[in-house]
């Protein structure tokens, strides 16, 4: 029987698990591949703006983005966004793949006001009940199913890091599809406990005459002793084949997930510190302030203050700092201090880090810092 915790299989080639903790890093965000008819200049303008549509889609997350009349303006003329692109011939067909400079998407979505979603997004553990091959059953990450496939499809669409359960031993000997269809958090709660997600979906899938019925519920990944309440997200519904329900149900997931994690630019320019002990290698402030930099709900960062092993960065926010709190949540490389994580980063003489010469103090109306972190380089 397999033992300790099973890590993350999702699609790799968006994807890089990490193993310190449970979210993961989307990459190509800035990319996106788009089925066309022919190579003609008309086919072309076709393909770029459906692929900078499903390019704004991924950072933003918000379906709604597409109808803001900034964004309409830039699907207009999408050449102006593109860096690359060139032509797959597929056993599907020829599709046209673009890339777009992240910078100019970015500044697009923030100019528009919409939420921009980071890179840094949470792991989602599925528990789906669906008919194959005239059974019913689990779907298992290793399946040849077409269900998998357009679920992989919409992931990697989406941007929602996703995976599915093994289906070994372990998991036969823990659930069943009754405890998937039925919905019973608590049993489908303790079979997820050996994987590494931040949340767990059930859902059904099924034929029901000529449509297809889905039905979905999504719960944090908790301790499994609690008892489970109501589901943070609830969705049916039928559609009229099994990928039109399949990505439904994917954005759902996502509108969850952007209303949590995705950050709009509130205007009000909020100033906060987050405080980080354990400092002891000069490479870990560049690696902080890097990283704070590259948050979705973070204006500007910088190093404030540093204090024998404790330094403290003064942060800009888009957004409110609970919107950052929840973002460094995400991040495998941050435990806080008061959890006793070891410090990882190794020993050494303090004094090879650089002084400040000048301490940079905030106004009375900041909040006290956020924290204290540790952080744990690569």
């Amino acid at each position: 029987m397999l033992n300790s915790f099973i890590k993350p299989v999702v699609f790799l080639s968006l994807f890089c698990a990490t193993t310190l903790a449970q979210a993961v890093e989307v990459k190509r965000l800035d990319e996106a591949t788009v089925a066309v008819e022919s190579r003609t200049s008309a086919e072309k303008s076709k393909g770029l703006k459906k692929a900078l549509e499903d390019v704004i889609l991924k950072n933003s997350g918000s379906r709604s983005a597409l109808e803001s009349p900034e964004i309409q303006a830039k699907l207009a003329n999408a050449d102006a966004m593109v860096s690359q692109f060139g032509y797959l011939d597929t056993e599907e067909g020829l599709k046209l793949k673009a890339n777009f400079d992240h910078r100019k998407i970015i500044s697009m979505l923030r100019e528009a006001g919409l939420p921009v979603w980071g890179k840094q997004r949470p792991l989602t553990l599925f528990w789906l009940s669906t008919d194959i091959n005239n059974e019913r059953v689990i779907l298992s990450d290793d399946s040849s199913a077409e269900e998998r496939k357009a679920f992989a499809n919409a992931s990697m669409e989406r941007g929602v890091p996703l995976m599915f359960p093994l289906m070994d031993l372990d998991d036969l000997m823990r659930i069943n599809v009754n405890d998937v269809r039925g919905l019973f958090a608590d049993t489908v709660a303790t079979a997820s406990g050996r994987y590494q997600a931040d949340f767990f979906a059930m859902g059904t899938l099924e034929a029901s005459g000529s449509e297809f019925s889905y039905q979905l519920v999504l719960y944090p990944k908790t301790d499994v002793s609690q008892s489970f309440g109501q589901p943070l997200l609830s969705r049916q519904g039928r559609a009229a084949s099994k990928d039109e329900a399949v990505a439904e149900m994917m954005l759902s997931l996502s509108d969850y997930f952007v209303s949590r994690y995705a950050i709009a630019d509130s205007g009000d320019g909020l100033l906060s510190k987050v405080r980080f002990t354990g400092i002891n290698q000069m490479k870990q402030l560049v690696e902080i302030e890097a990283f704070l930099n590259q948050l979705s709900a973070v204006r500007e960062a910088s190093l404030s203050t540093l204090q024998g092993d404790s330094a403290t960065f003064s942060v800009q926010l888009f957004g409110s700092e609970e919107d950052l709190k929840n973002l460094l949540r995400l991040e495998p490389r941050l435990s806080s201090a008061e959890t006793g994580f070891q410090d990882v980063a190794g020993g050494h003489d303090m004094n090879t880090l650089p002084q400040p010469s000048k301490t940079t103090e905030f106004s009375d109306n900041v909040n006290q810092p956020i924290g204290p972190y540790q952080w744990h380089s690569r």
